[in-house]
């Protein structure tokens, strides 16, 4: 619908927040989640029915036997999430956050292969503020202990600090990585076609 609602999306919890056979969501679920119920659009039911069957259709763990029953798949495999949906970012730089955009999903990692995904809420960089928020789902592992592990972190996390950068990338130690953005149209394009090809509407 918007860059707007969709950052208003992510400013909520999901519902349902969790996988037929793998459990919690992580955070590529969650985005996915929200791009959803803003490009489709429906509720968070619907929402959690899509993620389900995009998640199932490009797991592998589901024809995979291990001990005891199937390998679980808790989130969409980052090496099928980033060719479907990251193919189009472009690399930011900490002097570059002005340029964000509510709306825009950043990635840390290389967009082949994210680890991991969130959602730019606001940004007051671009009218001379000091800060860039962002909201997502298991967040901890970039930044750090206080942030929750496979929950929803309903902290809006300024990735201006200092405390987020270092030489080896953005993050937290010793998870540094590049730091990626998608844009909100592209990003939800590529939702809109896997919902379409995917068969999920």
């Amino acid at each position: 619908m918007s860059a707007r609602h969709f950052a208003q999306l992510a400013k909520s919890a999901p519902q349902n927040a969790t996988t037929d056979c793998g459990g919690s969501y992580t955070c590529h679920t969650a985005v996915l989640h929200w791009a959803f119920m803003d490009a489709i659009p429906c509720n968070d039911a619907g929402a959690n029915r899509r993620t389900n069957h995009l998640t199932k259709n490009l797991c592998t763990g589901c024809s995979t036997k291990s001990s005891g029953g199937l390998v679980t798949h808790n989130s969409i495999a980052s090496q099928s999430y980033g060719p479907m949906f990251c193919s189009t970012a472009t690399k930011v730089e900490r002097d570059q956050l002005s340029l964000l955009n509510v709306g825009d999903v950043l990635i840390s990692g290389h967009p082949s292969n994210p680890m991991h995904s969130m959602v730019v809420v606001e940004n007051d960089l671009m009218l001379g503020g000091q800060n860039c928020f962002i909201r997502g789902f298991n967040n901890r592992g970039t930044f750090g202990d206080q942030s929750p592990f496979l929950a929803y972190d309903a902290v809006d996390r300024n990735i201006n600090d200092n405390a987020y950068w270092s030489k080896e990338g953005f993050g937290t130690a010793p998870s540094w990585n590049p730091l990626y953005v998608v844009s909100y149209l592209n990003f939800s394009l590529a939702v809109s076609t896997a919902a379409k090809y995917m068969f999920m509407r």
